[in-house]
């Protein structure tokens, strides 16, 4: 989002208010009186909007100084030196040079503001969701990181493509595809030469932060994505064969690599990862890594209604597929292992509600919110209630949940109704799947709902709304942006199927759409540009369309 003149520096129940604030710290005399907590704006944010005149010429005359400097003590043969402003071009394996810039030049100002951005976006969020500290090494790491090694160049491609597509910045986007291109370079050459020449640490991170990239920037489904889990998937098989790694934060990475490749293989039924038993990342008596082993049965059953629909493999993905009995190539056997397997997640899910930190259902009360927040929970489809968990991580277990069956039970009705199919009407057993299939669509709609209602907590709205709420949307954390992403692809996904739609009596299939652009435009998830395209098939014909340019909609 665009933004003029000098942020002001009041609290934020005065700026929402729009009357004057003493700015007296910590608190102002307004909210002493009325009895409100007094809240201000960080620091770095009025740095980051403040782009008024004299900040502009100020950064301007910076620059020019210090590009006076470099000229006078470099001659042009220098320019092949490395550093963190100058990238060289990425070189293919076939030796042709890439289509990208051969060089860019960062200026101090713009790479400073991409990194803290970044920071914020994707380190600072972890405190609000308590995840065991996995990403609180990055700002070090990155500090001592080599400008020439692959994880420097991951976290600036990330770095800079976050902050070229949440604020327009069309430089920053540029030069955030050119490190990306260095990263990929460098993570081949690391990934075919001796393990022990990697680091393990900077290995794992950096295949997590170039998915990032990727969900930041590629807008149609051209591949590069899956590409990307083929690295992560090849980092599971090769840097984890025998166990435990050095350390107990390496097992943490490798669980985050591990979770995002199972999201992977839940999507598009591909054979997932082996779930060892010797895997020292799991424990039995976690209930989310409890949930991960039971994501892991989901995928196998997925891969095995792949198989009976395609009769295809997986020979162009890492992991060998498991054996299949002669059980698992009989429809109806399958169809039954699945809803066994459904029963066991809802049966684990109502004995582990409050390990998420589950509170309480309350109205949105769309008319107490920011401008954005009244926009978005204003329109066809919009959920009347949110769910209320103590922290986001809680709501991000709840929809993990939740997109785990929707893509199970989207297994379920489509066997279920082509064995409809095959039996007569008034079989038996024809009568059973069909029953079998109006029962799944009412559930799959059930688990829309709920991840609809997921959503303002994601996006940071409080209970009660008001001033505690962000006042813009350049507030939320850029993370929150890929907790929502998943479940609701897995939404889409069910909400094409003629029989979901019947009972989609909320319209959950004409807001979805709506939540995919404010993430395109809003958080820079250039990814929804994609499921938002794909969407058409199951819009209304009378559907405004034009909603969803970057223009119009929440921009």
């Amino acid at each position: 989002m665009s933004y003029r003149g000098r942020p002001s520096r009041g609290c934020k129940r005065c700026v929402s208010k729009k009357v004057k604030c003493d700015q007296t710290h910590p608190a102002c005399q307004r909210c002493l009186k009325s009895g409100q907590a007094c809240e201000y704006k960080d620091e770095f944010e009025l740095i980051h909007r403040n782009q008024t005149k004299t900040a502009e010429k100020t950064a301007k005359d910076k620059w020019r100084q210090r590009a006076t400097k470099e000229q006078s003590s470099h001659s042009p043969s220098s320019t092949s030196s490395s550093s963190p402003e100058q990238i060289a071009s990425p070189i293919r394996e076939d030796g042709l040079t890439s289509s990208l810039a051969t060089s860019v030049q960062l200026r101090p100002a713009l790479q400073q503001m991409a990194y803290l951005r970044f920071f914020y976006d994707f380190i600072s969020a972890q405190d609000y969701y308590n995840v065991g500290s996995t990403a609180d090494p990055i700002p070090e790491m990155f500090k001592k990181a080599s400008p020439n090694s692959y994880f420097h160049s991951a976290v600036s491609a990330v770095s800079l493509a976050n902050f070229g597509s949440r604020f327009k910045h069309e430089e920053a986007r540029q030069k955030g595809q050119v490190y990306y291109g260095k990263a990929l370079g460098q993570f081949t050459k690391a990934m075919t030469g001796p393990e022990e020449e990697m680091d393990t640490n900077e290995a794992l991170l950096g295949v997590f932060l170039l998915g990032i990239y990727e969900t930041l920037t590629s807008t149609t489904f051209d591949g590069s994505y899956k590409t990307h889990q083929m690295g992560a998937a090849s980092i599971l098989r090769s840097r984890y064969r025998n166990g435990m790694l050095r350390d107990a934060l390496q097992n943490r990475y490798l669980a985050v690599i591990y979770i995002q490749v199972m999201l992977h293989c839940l999507t598009d039924g591909v054979a997932p990862p082996p779930f060892d038993s010797k895997w020292k990342i799991w424990t039995t008596d976690n209930p989310r890594h409890q949930l991960m082993g039971l994501m892991h049965r989901a995928a196998i059953m997925r891969y095995k209604f792949r198989r009976l629909s395609e009769n295809t493999g997986s020979a162009a993905w890492p992991f060998k597929a498991p054996e299949l009995v002669a059980d698992d190539l009989n429809p109806d056997k399958v169809l039954e292992q699945a809803l066994e397997l459904d029963s066991r997640l809802e049966e684990w899910w109502q004995g582990q509600q409050a390990h998420f930190n589950y509170q309480a259902s309350v109205e949105v009360n769309p008319q107490n919110r920011p401008s954005w927040a009244r926009e978005l929970f204003s329109l066809p489809g919009a959920p009347s209630h949110m769910s209320v968990f103590n922290t986001a991580l809680g709501a991000l277990g709840a929809d993990l949940y939740r997109g785990t069956r929707l893509y199970l039970n989207l297994s379920i009705l489509r066997c279920a109704r082509q064995a409809a199919v095959r039996s007569p009407g008034t079989d038996k057993m024809s009568i059973y799947h069909e029953s079998i299939v109006t029962a799944t669509a009412s559930l799959i709609i059930e688990l829309i709902d709920g991840i609809c209602m997921t959503i303002p907590t994601l996006l940071q709205m409080t209970p009660t709304g008001g001033a505690d709420d962000p006042t813009t949307p350049d507030e939320i954390y850029g993370f929150r942006a890929l907790m929502i992403f998943w479940p609701l692809i897995a939404s889409s996904c069910c909400l094409k199927e003629e029989e979901v739609m019947q009972f989609d009596v909320n319209l959950r299939r004409m807001w979805i759409p709506c939540v995919y652009a404010f993430l395109r435009n809003n958080l820079g998830l250039a990814k929804a540009q994609a499921f938002l395209s794909d969407t058409s098939s199951f819009l209304p014909v009378s559907f405004d369309e034009s909603l969803f340019s970057n223009e119009m909609m929440f921009d």
